[in-house]
């Protein structure tokens, strides 16, 4: 009998063991997940708490989790003691911990607010590596040798050098006489030869390329730009866009401002009338400069006493009147005995029978010098009429009677007297019921009404200031910088519009916006008012997003619940002041007119008082009511918007397709036809639209 050997391996437990011990593939000192801390530790893992502050965790499992990424700190993402997470779990109404343990973040809350959290987060980490990118080491790395062109592609190539080169050739002087040559004097020496010509002459060499001929300075010459070239079409054009590139640069926009008053068709005393209780001003101001606007400014209120009758005016009131600005201005005989002439046959004073036609011609002159003078710039312009309450602004104080001609013929046309349009037509859409039953039985309404926009009134930078970086990233030098200087910002409005996927789709940012023209127009028969207004504008360039205004519109979000913005307080050298949210109804009146109703939605982010610490955080304007809330109502040719669309292509010397008689003098447009459309939609708001001031009553 043979003995086998027993084969079978030690066991490294007792036989004996009542308790078998769990058993368990993972290493504890590898995987600390909750099976291994249950072995290593003796407790479960919902007891232990991952937290600095040791604060307890939920029962339940994480709804999601957040990686922090490895190359940043801890402080870099979730700031000092943590308090990101804290701001994140306000706004998103989520429970967040740090899990120190898996270097990340467990979230708890419905899917739609965890969703958010996790956005808030990457958000963070989206803004330490916009920072940190301009640090980062840029080393050449390795790569796939480039293939060779195709036919098609070598074609495309020698095309592009081949143009390249024609458009070196224009440069500097030809090399032999052309037969077509044309010389443009420049009048005036008061414009730059390097500020007209360009640096290393860009501008100029911009204009030979387009016009394919040679233009130089006059050697002899400095003031004269010579141009030869093979064909006299092209030198002729040379010649205008050298023409019209001077009076770009030597050029003054022209500003003016009228205030006009509609003819009435009875003769009136005119008082003035303090705001009612909830007006609302022609601007959006706090504090002591609101509450200013409400106690000075005026109203005007008319008195009718029908046929003009100079002996039952009072001689007293008519002289007090007279001075109504107190600025010692001497009547002239001329306007008195024009004052007192009388047309037996009119209800009116000879002085204001043809006060409509004088109306329009003043408003054709503003506008005639106003266009031509801005025709050039490649600005944003628009033009449009607006409606609302003309407010006095700065007037003489007095509480009597005035006489309707001393108000429309010397104090409207002093250069001291200044008023305003309020633009507020009703504060709820209840107030605008009328308005909006009216428009949709007398008029056609635009595909895609109601329309949103977004616009942010800013102060920043037009480029990066310093090149940013996280704490742990930054050098001496940019530690060290001085700060900015506040002189060089700009105030800027970045008007924007939302894709169906709540991203940013259309968007732009103006500075330097102007009133070039102003006409205030009251009118004391009807209701309601109206000014027409010519702006520019001047655009920062949008097609580059390594930009102050650029990063921040890259960042901008939309509720999905409510559609309200999400925006961030204050983004590197950008820092928002008013965000409105613009919701416009459309609709096509009479002879291409287009009508605008719009409410706006106004909040100020300096009222809101936002802490520090929370301005890097995304701030959800749905959480807060606006300041302000208002509906207007504005008119404007379909015309004038395809015109003006032409500046903003315009390159080096050339010019838009339309000119200043398009809009003045043709069959369809001149200053009369807008006069009667202003007076049209007045009277349309008069009948269905009360003032929202007494339905507060």
């Amino acid at each position: 009998m043979s003995i086998i050997p027993d084969i079978a391996p030690d066991v490294p437990y007792a036989d004996d063991s009542e308790e078998e011990e769990e058993e368990s593939w993972r290493d504890p000192t590898i995987l600390p997940d909750r099976h291994a801390l249950r072995l290593a530790q003796g407790r479960e893992l919902d007891r232990v708490d991952f937290d600095m502050k040791h604060t307890e965790s939920p029962d339940q499992m994480p709804v999601d989790c957040w990686m922090l990424p490895p190359e940043y700190t801890l402080t870099d993402v979730l700031g000092e003691k943590r308090f990101k997470l804290e701001e994140i779990r306000r706004d998103t109404s989520t429970s967040l911990k740090y899990n120190e343990s898996k270097h990340q973040v467990d979230i708890w809350g419905e899917k739609s607010c965890v969703q958010r959290a996790k956005q808030h987060l990457d958000l963070i980490v989206a803004r330490l590596n916009e920072r940190a990118e301009a640090n980062r080491r840029r080393t050449k790395k390795w790569g796939k040798p480039e293939r060779e062109l195709t036919p098609r592609e070598k074609r495309r190539v020698d095309r592009l050098a081949a143009r390249q080169a024609e458009e070196k050739s224009y440069q500097g002087y030809p090399d032999a006489p052309q037969p077509y040559n044309a010389i443009v004097p420049l009048p005036s020496d008061d414009v730059p030869l390097t500020k007209l010509l360009g640096t290393r002459d860009a501008f100029l060499n911009q204009m030979r390329a387009e016009c394919k001929c040679w233009m130089y300075v006059d050697k002899n010459r400095d003031n004269t730009v010579r141009i030869a070239g093979q064909e006299e079409d092209r030198v002729i054009m040379a010649a205008t866009r050298m023409r019209n590139w001077y009076l770009r640069n030597v050029r003054q926009p022209y500003q003016a401002m009228l205030h006009l008053m509609k003819q009435p068709r009875n003769y009136m005393l005119v008082k003035y009338r303090k705001l009612p209780q909830g007006f609302i001003t022609y601007k959006y101001a706090t504090g002591s400069e609101q509450q200013t606007m409400l106690s000075e400014h005026r109203l005007l209120e008319s008195i009718n006493i029908g046929r003009y009758d100079e002996s039952r005016i009072d001689s007293s009131t008519a002289e007090e009147s007279t001075n109504l600005i107190d600025l010692d201005d001497p009547v002239t005989t001329d306007t008195t005995t024009s004052t007192k002439k009388e047309n037996t046959s009119s209800n009116l004073p000879e002085s204001l029978q043809h006060m409509d036609d004088d109306n329009a011609n003043r408003i054709r002159h503003a506008l005639e010098y106003g266009l031509e003078s801005i025709r050039l710039f490649d600005w944003e312009i628009r033009m449009k009429i607006r409606f609302g309450q003309v407010c006095l602004i700065n007037y003489r104080r007095i509480e009597d009677t005035i006489q309707l001609d001393k108000l429309a013929l010397k104090t409207f046309n002093n250069p001291k007297f200044h008023m305003a349009l309020a633009p507020c037509i009703g504060r709820t859409k209840d107030d605008m019921r009328g308005l909006f039953e009216y428009m949709n039985q007398h008029a056609t309404e635009f595909n895609g009404s109601p329309q949103t926009s977004y616009v942010i009134q800013a102060r920043q930078y037009p480029t990066f200031t310093t090149k940013h970086s996280p704490s742990n990233h930054r050098s001496r030098r940019e530690v060290s910088a001085p700060p900015p200087n506040d002189e060089n910002l700009y105030h800027t409005t970045t008007i924007c519009q939302f894709t169906s996927e709540r991203r940013v789709g259309l968007w732009n940012t103006l500075t330097d916006c102007h009133d070039r023209i102003t006409v205030n127009c009251a009118d004391l028969e009807s209701e309601y008012s109206w000014d027409l207004k010519l702006q520019t504008a001047r655009r920062l360039g949008s097609d580059n997003m390594d930009s102050p205004h650029g990063k921040f519109v890259d960042s901008l979000r939309l509720n999905e619940a409510t559609g309200r913005l999400c925006l961030l307080a204050k983004s590197d050298d950008y820092t928002p002041k008013l965000v409105t949210q613009k919701t416009k109804w459309l609709y096509e009146f009479e002879e291409k007119w287009i009508i605008e109703i719009i409410r706006d939605e106004i909040w100020d982010l300096e009222e809101m008082e936002i802490p520090e610490k929370r301005q890097e955080l995304p701030i959800d304007l749905s959480e807060q009511e606006p300041h302000r809330v208002l509906f207007k109502v504005s008119a404007r040719r379909e015309e004038w918007t395809d015109r003006f669309a032409d500046n903003l292509g315009l390159s080096v010397g050339q010019a838009p397709y339309w000119l200043p008689r398009d809009f003045l003098a043709t069959e369809t447009e001149d200053t009369k036809k807008i006069m009667q459309m202003a007076q049209k939609i007045t009277a349309i708001l008069s009948s269905e639209v009360p003032q929202y001031w007494n339905t507060l009553m």
